[in-house]
């Protein structure tokens, strides 16, 4: 279930919780924007994000056909047991870093 809808420098992004209530967050990559087509393994070595890409596909709580891009916060030290400690507002800081990321790449090629 998406948690947070929002807009960062122009893109658009999401947080919902993944497995154990872990945040999860993703930025849209836009049709016209140059890593649209390219592999999870190919955005992840072009991509600096916590614990790295773990998504590339559809929101399909969104309903739409967009392609996102995200993470999760479920890795080692994320979590005490089975409980997360992550936060949602550390997993919208770091979205806003990955949106600023893809923002800025779209830029470069125009």
């Amino acid at each position: 279930m998406i948690v947070r809808e929002w807009w960062f420098m122009g893109m658009r992004c999401a947080l919902r919780h993944g497995a154990f209530g872990c945040p999860c967050g993703y930025v849209m990559l836009p049709e016209e924007h140059p890593w649209h087509f390219l592999k999870e393994s190919e955005l992840d070595e072009l991509i600096n994000v916590h614990g790295g890409v773990t998504f590339l596909g559809k929101l399909h709580e969104l309903s739409d056909d967009s392609r996102w891009v995200g993470f999760d916060m479920a890795h080692a030290g994320d979590m005490v047991g089975m409980v997360p400690i992550r936060t949602d507002e550390e997993c919208i800081e770091e979205t806003e870093r990955l949106a600023e990321q893809v923002a800025l790449a779209g830029r470069e090629t125009k």
